[in-house]
Order: C-alpha cells, then sequence, then structure tokens
C-alpha cells in the first residue's frame, strides 16, 4: 500500500476519537446546565461497588491514546508489537509516577499512596515517569531483527534498525487526547479551579456552560477548562498539522515528541498560577512550575540540538554508527552485513526514516 493511500486510512481513523471527545463534551454540558447533583460524580456501581468518572475518564484516556500511537505507527510502517509491550510496563509506571508525584507535592499523603487513587494524581510526573522507562526500554527491544524495517531506499533493499524515536514521534504525541479525557473527570469532580473572576463574559459563558463554577457567591475560573483546550490545539498542531512536513531539513526524528514536551511545558506553565492559593496547596503548584519549567528547558534544548548539533555532526558524520558498528563486529559472523545495517545507511540513533 502506498504512503498516500496509508495516510487517508490514518486520517479517517481518527475521527472516532473526535466523534468521542464531541460526545463526552455534550454529556457533561448537559448535566452541568441544571443543578448540579454530586451523585453525577459516580458513572455506574458494579456488585454494590461506584466506578466514578474520574476514573472512567483516565481508563478512556489510556485507550485513546493507544489507539492514536497504533493509528501513527501503521502509518510510518512499523511494528506495532514494542509498543504493545511497552503498554505492560508504561502504564503502571504512569500511574505509580502521577501518585509518587501527588505525594511530592503534598496533594496525598505518603501513607495513602496505594489507597483511594482519586485522592490525587499529578499527570505531569506520570508522563514524566513514562518517558524515563521508554528511553531505557524501546532502545533495548528495538535491537531485536525482527522489528527491523525493510529499506528501499538505499542501493539495494535491506533490512534495517528503527530509530527509537520514531516511535517516540508515534507515541508521545497522542498523550495530549490521554489528557483531554482525563480533565473530563475534574468536570464530574468538580475541582482544579482558578481564582475569581468578574469578568462579564467569562460569567455569562460560565453561566450557560458551568454553572457550577459559581461557589460562595463568586465565579471562579475553569482552570480545567483553560489546559484541556491548549492540549486540544497542541494534538491538532503536532499530531496532525506537523506530521504533513516532510522535509527533513525542517523537521528531523524525534521533533514531534520534543515539540509535546515544550508545549505541554507552556500549558502548564500558564496554568499553574492560576492554581496557586486556590487548592490550598501552594507548595505543591510551586513543585510544578518548578517540574513544568524544566519541561520547557529540556524540550526548547533538545530541539535546538535535534537541528544544530545532532543533524549536523552525528548523523552526517555518523559517529555513534561506528560505535556500533564496531561493538557488534564481535557478535556478528557476517560482519559486512552488520557494517550495511548500522553505518552505510544510519538508521539506529536520532534518525529519521520517512517510510
Amino acid at each position: 500500500m502506498n504512503n498516500h493511500n496509508k495516510n487517508k486510512i490514518w486520517l479517517y481513523s481518527t475521527l472516532p476519537i473526535f466523534i468521542c471527545l464531541a460526545f463526552i463534551y455534550i454529556l457533561v454540558i448537559s448535566l452541568a446546565r441544571g443543578e448540579w447533583n454530586y451523585s453525577y460524580k459516580t458513572a455506574f456501581t458494579i456488585f454494590s461497588h461506584p466506578i466514578a468518572w474520574y476514573g472512567l475518564t483516565m481508563f478512556l484516556g489510556f485507550a485513546f491514546a493507544i489507539y492514536l500511537s497504533c493509528l501513527k505507527m501503521y502509518k510510518y510502517g512499523i511494528s506495532i508489537e514494542p509498543f504493545y509491550f511497552f503498554c505492560i510496563i508504561g502504564i503502571p509506571t504512569s500511574i505509580l509516577g502521577a501518585r509518587i508525584g501527588s505525594c511530592i507535592i503534598g496533594q496525598t499523603p505518603w501513607d495513602l499512596i496505594f489507597v483511594d487513587f482519586g485522592s490525587g494524581l499529578a499527570i505531569e510526573w506520570g508522563v514524566t515517569f513514562t518517558v524515563i522507562a521508554g528511553l531505557i526500554y524501546f532502545p533495548l527491544i528495538l535491537k531485536k531483527e525482527s522489528y527491523y524495517v525493510l529499506d528501499k531506499n538505499s542501493k539495494r533493499a535491506t533490512h534495517r534498525k528503527v530509530s527509537a524515536w520514531v516511535y517516540a514521534d508515534c507515541i508521545v504525541p497522542s498523550v495530549f487526547v490521554g489528557q483531554i479525557v482525563g480533565r473530563f473527570g475534574n468536570y464530574f469532580n468538580q475541582e482544579l479551579t482558578g481564582p475569581k473572576t468578574t469578568d462579564a463574559n467569562l460569567i455569562n459563558f460560565l453561566k450557560t456552560f458551568f454553572p457550577w463554577m459559581y461557589k460562595d457567591g463568586n465565579w471562579y475560573m475553569p482552570v480545567f477548562f483553560f489546559e484541556q483546550c491548549g492540549n486540544i490545539l497542541g494534538l491538532i498542531l503536532i499530531y496532525f498539522v506537523f506530521e504533513f512536513i516532510s522535509n527533513n531539513k525542517i523537521r528531523k526524528c524525534g521533533d514531534l515528541a520534543l515539540a509535546y514536551v515544550l508545549w505541554y511545558g507552556i500549558v502548564r506553565i500558564i496554568m499553574t498560577p492560576l492554581r496557586m492559593n486556590n487548592d490550598g496547596n501552594s507548595f505543591g503548584e510551586y513543585a510544578n512550575m518548578i517540574t513544568t519549567i524544566c519541561w520547557i528547558v529540556i524540550g526548547l534544548t533538545f530541539l535546538i540540538l535535534n537541528h544544530f548539533v545532532f543533524s549536523k555532526y552525528l548523523r552526517k558524520y555518523m559517529i555513534p554508527w561506528y560505535f556500533f558498528a564496531f561493538i557488534n563486529l564481535f557478535k556478528s559472523k557476517n560482519n559486512k552485513q552488520n557494517l550495511e545495517k548500522y553505518i552505510y545507511n544510519p538508521t539506529t540513533f536520532l534518525w529519521y526514516n520517512y517510510l
């Protein structure tokens, strides 16, 4: 199947995600238009055990992110199997990281870290832990030759190793949809509000769509909604629009993943001051601010290095590949084939193959 048909299937297959998002928005707004009932926090019960919307939206967020990641891997023509195995590691790591982060910032007591998970999840910490796990996992598992791709761009077709950065570009921007859906849990829990507002236009908007933002005789800014809008814009730009930039002089391997880190850092640094002194945990928000600044610095620094250092020196002069080839000369009986895989057309590290 040619790339044009793959692009069409990829785009059309993303439509169910946006239909589901629109449906959830209609559901939440419909529930919120009247007098808010706290029973809305529970989606349904199983054997008399309540299942909260907060947990359900987190589950849907994971499912949608996995779905979009798989679609992007299909578009690139790379194996989805390594990602399936990573989900077994990454999802628990994300939840554990979010709980640890919640304890670090003082949102959840340490003795309750494995109790009542709905009491606090620091999403940015969960993403950070998952990224660290991915940096360890993918470079190791992608060494298996069963995951190599057929490269027809060289002088003769050969199977070559896929860069871990290709998987990063598939997976990391998809996290946006998980965060978008997960924020709906804040709607049902009536939480994550910002400072008081007296802006007439904003108050009219809140009266129409979020009347439960009126508390104690004051109207409050819907920080969760603002962050959701920022993530939706990031999803559209980074997951979709940037994908149509195929010029490798403009876009490098890893750019989509790094753009997510930078974008989400910017969204969070705008939102965090609005949350300070309002949720009763200023220390936690200052800790989040420091984490967010680190995200921005790392994202911006590596984007610059990716374009002006890695591509100019590491890729052009193939420094890492000579090292890999030297190591693998002692592991393979067919040294010539090994050299072709690791040097003549480098695809092992910080390189993007537009399949």
